[in-house]
């Protein structure tokens, strides 16, 4: 069964998932800061109709991974 949701989760003391819909999801974008280069993470930004989600210190390897799945080389799912 294909999931049809991307569930990032925040939160440390209060764990919180929000499910995004793959169909409104409009783009994502991957953004690092020096130090983040040094540590191997970046922020990762999914942007959708109405919200902007930011999944901080993820590794680089897995947000172009997943930045390439939800794209499909440069076409959006």
């Amino acid at each position: 069964m294909i999931s049809r949701t991307m569930p990032p989760e925040t939160g440390l003391l209060f764990p919180v998932t929000r499910r995004i819909p793959l169909r409104f999801l409009a783009g994502c974008h991957i953004v690092q800061t020096p130090l983040q280069r040094m540590t191997g993470t970046c922020l990762f930004f999914l942007y959708s109709s109405g919200c902007t989600t930011l999944v901080p210190g993820m590794r680089k390897a897995d947000a172009e991974c997943l930045s390439a799945k939800l794209t499909h080389g440069g076409k959006l799912l």
